[in-house]
């Protein structure tokens, strides 16, 4: 009689827990104080020179970026066990890389060079945060049976909550006032929402509705 499948019995799901749990650890021992200076400084500050770090506290911190990016693919892995788990993992590395760019060609053209260093540590921190919360939904739905449905609910609060702290952020160091919500708006669909949907786009056409 076959044995049944299981989850936590997989080994590239082990194995990418284990890998994230590592990364994790190492970059929280290395930034968690930073982190968490940033994140209360997150709402009233601007300039965020100040919290750039040295070169090896900015590496740990793309580190949980390549974190979030592994839980997002073995969450949807998780959904949808017909593609192997590096394809998910392919498609959200590129969707981070090419996100990351856009914003990169799009705050250097047409702001200034200060504003944009500002926004890519802004973004870089969000993600990176996005990470240290996803981490224990997936943990939970492997190890201790939390049902996919309830998993993937707070997944897209956690991701919503992340959007909006992002546009939030955005009004305030590029357009300063209510007046220039309007051009937020279309700034933020463009760079933000459009990637998004077309990362929507990608993963339903493998796993469906």
């Amino acid at each position: 009689m076959p044995i049944p499948y299981c989850q936590r019995d997989d080994d590239t799901v082990v194995l990418i827990i284990v890998i994230c749990t590592i990364m994790g650890l190492l970059a929280l021992a290395t930034v968690g104080n930073q982190i968490l200076r940033e994140i209360k400084s997150f709402i009233y500050t601007r300039d965020y020179s100040f919290f750039f770090g040295n070169a090896i506290e900015r590496t740990y911190k793309y580190v949980l970026c390549g974190q979030t990016a592994l839980l997002l693919a073995l969450g949807i892995y998780l959904i949808d066990e017909e593609y192997t788990i590096w394809l998910y993992i392919g498609i959200f590395s590129l969707y981070f890389i090419m996100r990351y760019i856009l914003y990169y060609a799009i705050n250097y053209f047409y702001f200034s060079a200060k504003q944009a260093q500002n926004w890519n540590h802004s973004l870089i921190l969000l993600t990176a945060v996005e990470g240290l919360f996803l981490f224990p939904l997936i943990v939970a739905c492997v190890y201790f049976s939390l049902p996919i449905k309830v998993a993937f609910y707070s997944a897209i609060a956690i991701v919503v909550c992340a959007k909006l702290s992002l546009f939030y952020k955005a009004n305030r160091m590029f357009f300063g006032t209510l007046s220039g919500l309007l051009q937020n708006i279309l700034y933020f669909c463009m760079l933000e929402i459009g990637p998004l949907l077309l990362l929507r786009e990608v993963l339903t056409g493998f796993i469906g509705n």
